[in-house]
């Protein structure tokens, strides 16, 4: 038995690099399945405000990102059996998706301007020339599906160059597994486990707190930390080479590794300023863009409240719109489903279970008078009082004059009562919670 010259066993290189495999890439499709996720959230939501409806924006979103993951596996998939160095590989597309994800959302929303751009001009008489003819909403479909399917390509092409890093593996650990069976389901689970917690987390948490642009780019953080586990592993073991590989060509590769690491922490470190930098002008972004998705609107009222910038448009298709701090809020034309879904269930559902007497109703935020719209629909008889709680007095006087199609002047209620406050302190002092 021998030892090295710290009086220590040396340990096994072949199995250290096969788990070294194990965890790069477990790392990196657990993140880039929820960035992926994160990303088709977004732009659902980006693509609804652009196309206003639903419908559409789920058509072409789904659409476009499904033909670009399929272009991409088919294509990626046979050059990452062609590279000498698919981690390599990896890397250029975990760092591209990543750039892309900076600036996707405002090209997204600058799309609201093709109308105007010679382009689009062009598209339409060249298919009048051929007899067919086209309108600049169109000609927005057409824009829209080609901004998605490049960085659906790019996404596609990672569940394969994975899964044919892990099948590569000769080790019989328990990690690894020559069956290309157990490889792909196992790269497919990772892909989808992530992808549930990016679709979850950006719907429920991240969009409403932190507006989309700072959600695409927490999906651009996660492709980069993926795109650092491959880089780490390219700069402490031989990427391209077995390890098995003879000791006499360690020094050349040495050098080579000094290169790449030069190159990779440059990269890492250019991208973790970009996105500190985006984080830092996200909210700023989040308000300037979301006017160029409203670009010719007529906007009703924009003001800097204490708390937040309010501004309301009147939009020809969506009507009256609310925005706070750049981010819609509520508009005429989503309005009755929007607060109805809010209200309607739990109010059922407690009157059913109360007794004789009546419910007294507390509503926490609420400014644009909508949800308290559909409480006083209920006579005296089913509720009582009814306390809105909001910390922004200049929303609900903005929201009295411009949105009254939402509130249908539900605020003149005898039973409304209005307090300016924090609603967690309100809580607090009311209920001693």
């Amino acid at each position: 038995m021998t030892v090295n010259r710290f009086g220590t066993l040396p340990h096994n290189p072949v199995k250290a690099y096969h788990t070294a495999v194990f965890v790069v890439i477990t790392i990196t499709l657990l993140s880039t399945g929820a960035a992926a996720m994160i990303y088709e959230v977004v732009l659902l939501r980006e693509f609804t405000l652009l196309l206003g409806s639903s419908f559409y924006s789920g058509s072409i979103v789904l659409a476009s990102i499904m033909g670009g993951l399929a272009v991409g596996s088919l294509v990626i998939g046979k050059l990452s059996d062609r590279t000498k160095n698919p981690f390599l590989l990896l890397f250029i597309l975990e760092t591209l998706i990543a750039l892309i994800s900076l600036v996707i959302v405002p090209a997204t929303r600058r799309l609201a301007l093709c109308d105007t751009w010679m382009l689009t001009d062009g598209i339409i008489y060249a298919f009048e020339f051929i007899g067919l003819k086209l309108t600049s909403w169109h000609v927005l479909l057409f824009y829209s599906s080609c901004i998605l399917l490049f960085p659906a390509v790019l996404m596609g092409g990672e569940l394969p160059v994975a899964i044919n890093i892990l099948s590569k593996s000769k080790s019989k650990s328990k990690y690894k597994t020559e069956k290309i069976g157990e490889v792909s389901g196992y790269s497919y689970f990772l892909d989808t486990i992530g992808g549930i917690f990016g679709a979850i987390s950006a719907g429920l948490i991240m969009i409403p707190l932190l507006g989309s642009i700072a959600t695409v780019h927490t999906g651009g953080i996660l492709n980069t930390t993926g795109a650092v586990s491959v880089a780490l592993f390219m700069i402490f073991f031989r990427s391209s080479d077995s390890p098995s590989k003879p000791l006499s060509s360690k020094n050349k590769n040495r050098t080579n590794r000094k290169i790449i690491s030069v190159i990779i922490v440059i990269i890492i470190a250019l991208f973790l300023s970009l996105f500190a930098m985006g984080y830092h002008k996200a909210e700023q972004l989040e308000y300037t863009t979301v006017g160029d998705l409203y670009r010719g609107q007529v906007i009703l009222e924009r003001t800097q409240s204490r708390y937040q910038a309010i501004t309301v448009i009147d939009h020809d298709i969506l009507g009256r719109v609310l925005f706070l701090d750049g981010r819609v809020q509520i508009s005429e034309s989503d309005d009755e489903p929007y607060s109805e879904a809010l209200v309607l269930p739990a109010a059922v559902t407690l009157l059913s279970k109360a007794d004789k007497h009546n419910l007294d109703v507390l509503i926490i935020g609420g400014g644009d008078l909508g949800v308290l719209e559909v409480i006083t629909r209920f006579s005296d008889d089913k509720i009582g009082n009814i306390t809105l709680v909001d910390l922004d007095p200049e929303v609900i006087e903005i929201s009295k004059k411009y949105l009254v199609s939402i509130h249908n002047d539900s605020w003149k209620d005898h039973r409304y009562k209005y307090v300016a406050m924090d609603g967690r302190k309100y809580r607090r002092s009311a209920y001693g919670q």
